[in-house]
Protein backbone atom coordinates (compact mmCIF):
# COMPACT_ATOMS: atom_id res chain seq x y z
CA UNK A 1 0.00 0.00 0.00
CA UNK A 2 1.27 3.60 -1.01
CA UNK A 3 0.79 6.56 0.98
CA UNK A 4 -1.21 9.15 0.43
CA UNK A 5 0.00 10.91 -2.92
CA UNK A 6 2.22 8.34 -3.75
CA UNK A 7 5.84 7.28 -2.30
CA UNK A 8 7.90 9.77 -1.68
CA UNK A 9 11.45 8.55 -1.62
CA UNK A 10 12.06 6.51 -4.27
CA UNK A 11 15.33 6.20 -5.46
CA UNK A 12 15.31 8.36 -8.63
CA UNK A 13 15.46 11.09 -6.11
CA UNK A 14 19.23 10.28 -5.83
CA UNK A 15 19.84 11.81 -8.96
CA UNK A 16 16.74 13.78 -9.02
CA UNK A 17 16.21 15.26 -6.35
CA UNK A 18 13.16 17.50 -7.03
CA UNK A 19 10.84 14.31 -7.49
CA UNK A 20 9.31 13.54 -4.40
CA UNK A 21 6.04 12.68 -5.43
CA UNK A 22 3.51 15.07 -7.37
CA UNK A 23 0.72 13.97 -4.76
CA UNK A 24 2.29 13.45 -1.44
CA UNK A 25 0.03 14.79 1.26
CA UNK A 26 2.52 15.08 4.04
CA UNK A 27 5.69 16.17 5.28
CA UNK A 28 8.47 13.01 4.85
CA UNK A 29 11.42 13.15 6.93
CA UNK A 30 14.47 14.71 5.16
CA UNK A 31 15.73 12.74 2.31
CA UNK A 32 19.63 12.79 2.62
CA UNK A 33 19.80 11.69 6.07
CA UNK A 34 17.95 8.48 5.48
CA UNK A 35 19.76 8.08 2.37
CA UNK A 36 23.51 8.52 3.49
CA UNK A 37 25.55 5.93 3.42
CA UNK A 38 28.67 6.74 5.18
CA UNK A 39 28.97 9.75 6.93
CA UNK A 40 25.80 10.46 9.09
CA UNK A 41 26.92 9.26 12.30
CA UNK A 42 25.16 8.00 15.18
CA UNK A 43 25.00 10.88 17.66
CA UNK A 44 25.39 9.89 21.67
CA UNK A 45 25.76 13.33 23.11
CA UNK A 46 27.14 16.52 21.14
CA UNK A 47 28.17 19.54 22.26
CA UNK A 48 24.93 21.25 21.50
CA UNK A 49 23.21 19.81 24.01
CA UNK A 50 26.24 20.24 26.98
CA UNK A 51 25.81 23.91 26.12
CA UNK A 52 21.77 23.87 26.02
CA UNK A 53 21.89 21.92 29.63
CA UNK A 54 24.20 24.64 30.92
CA UNK A 55 21.93 27.74 29.68
CA UNK A 56 19.30 25.62 31.17
CA UNK A 57 21.23 24.86 34.66
CA UNK A 58 22.00 28.73 35.18
CA UNK A 59 18.49 29.71 34.04
CA UNK A 60 17.24 27.78 37.31
CA UNK A 61 20.14 27.80 39.43
CA UNK A 62 20.88 24.09 39.56
CA UNK A 63 24.09 23.48 40.88
CA UNK A 64 24.90 26.91 39.73
CA UNK A 65 23.42 30.35 41.42
CA UNK A 66 21.16 31.47 39.11
CA UNK A 67 22.64 33.71 35.90
CA UNK A 68 20.29 34.66 33.34
CA UNK A 69 22.76 36.45 31.46
CA UNK A 70 25.67 33.53 31.80
CA UNK A 71 22.17 31.57 30.90
CA UNK A 72 21.57 33.70 27.49
CA UNK A 73 25.61 33.09 26.73
CA UNK A 74 25.37 29.37 26.89
CA UNK A 75 22.22 28.91 24.69
CA UNK A 76 23.93 31.44 21.94
CA UNK A 77 26.64 28.87 22.28
CA UNK A 78 24.53 25.62 22.06
CA UNK A 79 22.75 26.97 19.05
CA UNK A 80 26.13 28.24 17.30
CA UNK A 81 27.36 24.57 18.06
CA UNK A 82 24.49 23.05 16.51
CA UNK A 83 24.37 25.08 13.42
CA UNK A 84 28.35 24.36 12.94
CA UNK A 85 27.79 20.82 13.58
CA UNK A 86 24.50 19.77 11.10
CA UNK A 87 26.40 22.08 8.17
CA UNK A 88 29.31 19.83 8.91
CA UNK A 89 27.54 16.59 8.46
CA UNK A 90 25.90 17.84 5.20
CA UNK A 91 29.26 19.57 3.87
CA UNK A 92 30.79 15.74 4.50
CA UNK A 93 27.71 13.77 3.62
CA UNK A 94 26.63 12.02 0.22
CA UNK A 95 24.29 10.26 -1.76
CA UNK A 96 24.91 6.59 -2.54
CA UNK A 97 25.38 7.92 -6.15
CA UNK A 98 28.29 9.69 -4.94
CA UNK A 99 26.46 13.84 -5.18
CA UNK A 100 26.82 15.78 -1.97
CA UNK A 101 24.85 16.56 -0.13
CA UNK A 102 25.57 20.21 -0.41
CA UNK A 103 25.24 20.41 -4.06
CA UNK A 104 21.33 20.58 -3.93
CA UNK A 105 21.13 22.09 -0.23
CA UNK A 106 21.80 26.22 -0.07
CA UNK A 107 22.39 27.13 3.33
CA UNK A 108 22.01 31.09 3.60
CA UNK A 109 25.64 32.81 4.25
CA UNK A 110 24.15 34.36 7.25
CA UNK A 111 22.78 31.76 9.48
CA UNK A 112 24.52 31.64 12.84
CA UNK A 113 23.41 32.65 16.28
CA UNK A 114 23.65 36.26 15.62
CA UNK A 115 20.95 36.20 13.05
CA UNK A 116 19.04 33.84 15.45
CA UNK A 117 18.97 36.18 18.02
CA UNK A 118 17.66 39.17 15.88
CA UNK A 119 15.16 37.09 14.64
CA UNK A 120 14.08 35.19 18.28
CA UNK A 121 15.22 38.40 20.29
CA UNK A 122 15.89 36.05 23.26
CA UNK A 123 17.39 38.93 25.36
CA UNK A 124 14.41 40.59 25.38
CA UNK A 125 12.22 37.88 26.76
CA UNK A 126 11.27 37.40 30.32
CA UNK A 127 12.86 34.24 32.22
CA UNK A 128 10.31 31.80 31.60
CA UNK A 129 10.24 32.42 27.93
CA UNK A 130 13.56 32.57 27.15
CA UNK A 131 13.88 28.94 29.55
CA UNK A 132 11.44 27.96 27.11
CA UNK A 133 13.40 29.08 24.21
CA UNK A 134 16.42 26.95 25.53
CA UNK A 135 13.83 23.80 26.03
CA UNK A 136 12.48 24.27 22.25
CA UNK A 137 15.89 24.96 20.41
CA UNK A 138 17.38 22.16 22.19
CA UNK A 139 14.02 20.17 21.26
CA UNK A 140 14.94 20.66 17.82
CA UNK A 141 18.49 19.97 18.18
CA UNK A 142 16.89 16.42 18.99
CA UNK A 143 15.96 15.91 15.18
CA UNK A 144 18.27 13.19 14.71
CA UNK A 145 17.57 11.64 18.60
CA UNK A 146 14.03 10.73 18.85
CA UNK A 147 14.33 9.23 22.22
CA UNK A 148 16.27 12.65 23.45
CA UNK A 149 13.58 14.68 22.04
CA UNK A 150 11.04 12.69 23.93
CA UNK A 151 12.89 12.22 27.21
CA UNK A 152 13.13 16.27 26.87
CA UNK A 153 9.26 16.76 26.27
CA UNK A 154 8.69 14.75 28.96
CA UNK A 155 10.59 16.23 31.52
CA UNK A 156 9.65 19.45 30.35
CA UNK A 157 6.53 20.02 29.79
CA UNK A 158 7.77 22.86 27.52
CA UNK A 159 8.90 21.54 23.79
CA UNK A 160 7.00 23.11 21.29
CA UNK A 161 3.51 21.16 20.35
CA UNK A 162 0.00 22.25 20.62
CA UNK A 163 -1.96 21.83 23.37
CA UNK A 164 -0.66 20.80 27.03
CA UNK A 165 2.97 19.44 27.75
CA UNK A 166 3.51 16.13 27.15
CA UNK A 167 2.36 13.50 29.74
CA UNK A 168 2.79 10.00 29.07
CA UNK A 169 3.69 7.92 31.95
CA UNK A 170 3.68 3.89 30.40
CA UNK A 171 3.57 2.15 27.40
CA UNK A 172 0.53 0.57 26.39
CA UNK A 173 0.05 -3.12 27.26
CA UNK A 174 0.61 -5.22 24.29
CA UNK A 175 -2.33 -7.00 22.64
CA UNK A 176 -0.66 -10.23 23.68
CA UNK A 177 -0.28 -9.79 27.21
CA UNK A 178 -4.30 -9.33 26.86
CA UNK A 179 -4.76 -12.43 25.55
CA UNK A 180 -1.86 -14.35 27.22
CA UNK A 181 -1.84 -12.86 30.45
CA UNK A 182 -5.54 -12.52 30.70
CA UNK A 183 -6.23 -12.48 34.44
CA UNK A 184 -2.92 -10.53 35.46
CA UNK A 185 -4.31 -7.80 32.59
CA UNK A 186 -7.50 -7.36 34.58
CA UNK A 187 -6.51 -6.72 37.99
CA UNK A 188 -4.21 -4.26 36.50
CA UNK A 189 -6.12 -2.32 34.32
CA UNK A 190 -9.14 -2.15 36.91
CA UNK A 191 -5.98 -0.90 39.06
CA UNK A 192 -4.93 1.79 36.77
CA UNK A 193 -6.40 1.39 33.39
CA UNK A 194 -4.17 0.93 29.93
CA UNK A 195 -3.93 4.86 29.97
CA UNK A 196 -0.30 6.44 29.04
CA UNK A 197 -1.16 8.94 30.90
CA UNK A 198 -2.11 7.61 34.24
CA UNK A 199 0.88 6.98 36.36
CA UNK A 200 2.10 3.83 37.60
CA UNK A 201 2.11 2.25 41.24
CA UNK A 202 5.06 3.69 42.14
CA UNK A 203 5.07 7.03 40.71
CA UNK A 204 1.81 8.10 42.57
Amino acid sequence: MQPDGGIPYEYQRDVAYAIKGSGCLYSPVNYYLVRDMDYVPDVLFTGAEILFLRAEAYMRGIGVPADPGQAGTEFLGAVQFSLDFWQHIMTNSKLPTGIPFATNITVPSNVNYISLQSNLNYFALGQAEQLEMIYAQSWVDFFMQPQQAFALARRTYSTPREGAGLQVYRFPIPPTEVSYNSGNWQSTYGTSGDNLMNKLWWMN
